[in-house]
């Protein structure tokens, strides 16, 4: 994305984020999570202390928030953070972007596959990788214009 952001608009934009994830307006029809994508579009254009204190502060959030036993978001989102600013320093080709998003959706399926209870994987994960990109790029153009 490359643009700079104001830190409180970060925190902002990830905290109503973080309570779209705890309220899922739209029940369950949608296979994605908000406070997920938020971390990763502020990944792309927060310094990397930033983007990991916030990264770190909302999958702790998150998790003692969620229902679950597994304390997975506190350790993966800083990790997918790193990880993100590692491999968009590394590559400035065209269209490094969309792979960075590409392994990033799947790393966290990976991570959370032991939390998944799920009948048909692949049309879960088909669903996913499908939402989680739509609903990127609308955030993505959302921030755009309130930047």
């Amino acid at each position: 994305m490359g643009t700079k952001l104001n830190p409180l608009k970060a925190s902002s934009l990830l905290f109503v984020l973080f309570t779209l994830d705890i309220l899922k307006p739209l029940g369950y029809y949608l296979s994605l999570e908000w406070i997920f994508l938020g971390i990763i579009l502020l990944a792309f254009c927060l310094p990397l202390t930033l983007g990991l204190s916030l990264s770190f502060f909302f999958g702790y959030l998150k998790d003692i928030l969620s229902s679950h036993n597994f304390y997975i978001s506190i350790f993966e989102f800083p990790f997918l953070v790193f990880f993100i600013y590692y491999l968009d320093q590394r590559f400035k080709i065209k269209g490094a972007h969309i792979v960075i998003l590409l392994l990033v959706f799947c790393l966290h399926l990976f991570f959370n596959l032991n939390i998944l209870d799920i009948s048909f994987p692949f049309l879960f994960f088909s669903r996913f990788l499908l939402h989680s990109f739509i609903f990127y790029y609308i955030l993505e153009y959302t921030l755009k214009l309130w930047v």
